[in-house]
């Protein structure tokens, strides 16, 4: 249910311990599991999970009053309910009557917890992750609708940035390095902080400005993969952070980077691209790559800390597995502040030739961000994804100076992705050389001479997927077989004097995905 699962100390303190007592609840249990946190503890009863307070405090948190943790249970309640609401149900009071303990019901109040479905612990992202039982479908349409969610979410006011994030930044690697037992993690954590703090420097105009236009929002706060579940059939976010607003109100891209570093460290970075580049895809917001790096190293750190608090709890076998995933966060901090030179790569082709599904398959396994200009040309008119356009070729968005915006736009998210340290997969046609020449400069600038992959299939295959493209409705290209021959029309071939590495690529292949990652390292 929670964060530490499995806390072979876990205890409950008088009078609370009469809730492993089957006869207190007002509906029939299983056999009851309690499970211990940091700050609560949940008692897993069957039909039904609660979740109560426990009466600490510590630098981020103070539940020691009973009407505190009143407080934070309805907040806890209030804020999920944005993310499952068919999961977090109500607040309930523990009450003693006639001498007993009772979950709800009348008495006199001495405890308050949040009620919930109960779930099969399976279907928590980090076991499907262990089990290899998640797609990269699902995450990309998870990413797609935690941006959908963002987009909604309260935006903060009065915010004073920068200062707010460096202040935790800064206040966490201060807090990880109190909690850390060992010379050497602290050494580990000294170099790293000598690095995260230079990055935060470099970023905080970005952050200020983001400020300013409205990307601090009232967010989950703790994305980690033990947060999200398979719940009927779709990954659903649950147990966000309801004790301090200042760590949920945050970029939007901290969000992002808390899961992405989380599935990594699970060593899954195909599926931490595929939310990526789900959720960029529904906002973007490619402005937030260049905060990836920051925050997923912060976020690393957050998690270590929280590794470190919980070791006084477990035993002595369950210590050594702890510390072992403390090491993991620690180390991918070092690495989101040490990554190599990024790439530009530009997928090239008529319409049909399978230039979108090759550079999502590329952007899986590199990983890289993919910018899909079929999308961000409907979002600069406004339309969503699915909309047609009913533009003629060479007409409406297709005209020549829609399509040149379209391309110059491509070209500053590019940059900005280029920015952050991510390779970037810029899918578009590139019929012209003028356009395909803007990205050569642009690669100059990040000084990397830029990939074309050229994607090919025979004349009958390109007529095939126009056609059942257009049946199936479900796709952001407008294309069709007037499309593609106005294209055929209108190309200027690539030459070898562009300034370009060339891949030509029959996507017919069934083997094309590893060939063409195979031929890039070459």
């Amino acid at each position: 249910m929670v964060t530490d699962r499995g806390d072979s100390l876990a205890t409950l303190p008088p009078p609370l311990a009469a809730l492993l007592d089957g006869r207190a609840y007002p509906h029939r249990v299983g056999t009851i599991e309690l499970i211990e946190t940091h700050i609560s503890w949940v008692l897993l009863t069957g039909d039904y999970a609660y979740k109560i307070k426990r009466p600490v405090q510590y630098s981020f948190v103070d539940f020691r009053s009973l009407a505190s943790r009143e407080f934070y249970c309805r907040e806890e309640l209030r804020l999920n309910r944005r993310y499952a609401p068919d999961l977090y149900l109500d607040v309930c009071p523990i009450a003693r009557r006639d001498g007993t303990i009772h979950m709800g019901g009348a008495g006199t109040i001495i405890e308050y917890a949040v009620r919930m479905r109960q779930f099969d612990p399976a279907q928590e992202l980090a076991s499907l992750v262990e089990r290899q039982a998640v797609s990269t479908d699902e995450l990309r349409g998870f990413g797609a609708s935690l941006g959908a969610l963002h987009a909604t979410a309260p935006v903060a006011a009065n915010r004073r940035e920068p200062d707010r994030t460096s202040r935790v930044v800064l206040g966490n690697i201060t807090e990880c390095r109190a909690a850390l037992s060992t010379s050497a993690a602290r050494a580990s954590l000294d170099r790293i902080a000598v690095r995260l703090r230079r990055q935060l420097e470099t970023r905080l105009g970005l952050i200020a400005q983001r400020a300013r236009t409205g990307f601090i929002r009232e967010c989950h706060g703790d994305l980690h993969t033990r947060n999200v579940a398979r719940i009927g059939n779709q990954l659903t976010a649950f147990d966000c952070l309801e004790f301090e607003p200042e760590f949920r109100t945050i970029d939007v891209a901290q969000e992002v980077a808390f899961l992405a570093m989380d599935l990594q460290v699970l060593g899954r970075a195909d599926l931490a691209s595929a939310f990526v580049n789900g959720w960029l895809a529904e906002t973007g917001d490619y402005q937030a790559v260049e905060l990836l790096d920051l925050f997923e190293a912060h976020c690393a750190l957050v998690r270590a800390k929280v590794c470190s608090l919980s070791l006084q709890r477990q035993s002595v076998s369950d210590q050594a597995a702890l510390r072992q995933h403390r090491d993991r966060y620690i180390d991918q901090a070092a690495t989101r502040l040490a990554r190599a030179s990024p790439e530009l790569i530009l997928m090239h082709g008529l319409s049909g030739s399978g230039k979108s599904w090759l550079a999502e398959r590329l952007a899986l396994a590199m990983p890289a961000v993919q910018l899909r200009s079929d999308l961000e040309r409907k979002r600069r008119a406004g339309l969503t994804a699915q909309q047609r356009s009913g533009s003629r070729p060479g007409e409406g968005l297709y005209q020549s100076d829609q399509t040149a915006a379209t391309y110059a736009h491509l070209l500053e998210l590019a940059a900005a992705v280029l920015r952050g340290g991510r390779s970037v997969l810029v899918d578009a046609t590139f019929m012209t050389r003028a356009a395909r020449a803007q990205f050569v400069a642009l690669g100059a600038r990040f000084a990397t001479r830029p990939r074309l992959i050229e994607c090919r299939a025979p004349d009958h295959v390109l007529q095939q997927r126009l056609l059942a493209r257009e049946r199936s409705g479900d796709d952001p290209s407008d294309a069709d077989l007037a499309v593609l021959a106005w294209q055929r029309a209108h190309a200027e071939p690539v030459t070898a004097t562009e300034g370009l590495d060339v891949l030509v690529v029959d996507t017919t292949d069934p083997d094309v995905v590893d060939q063409t990652l195979w031929r890039m390292m070459g």
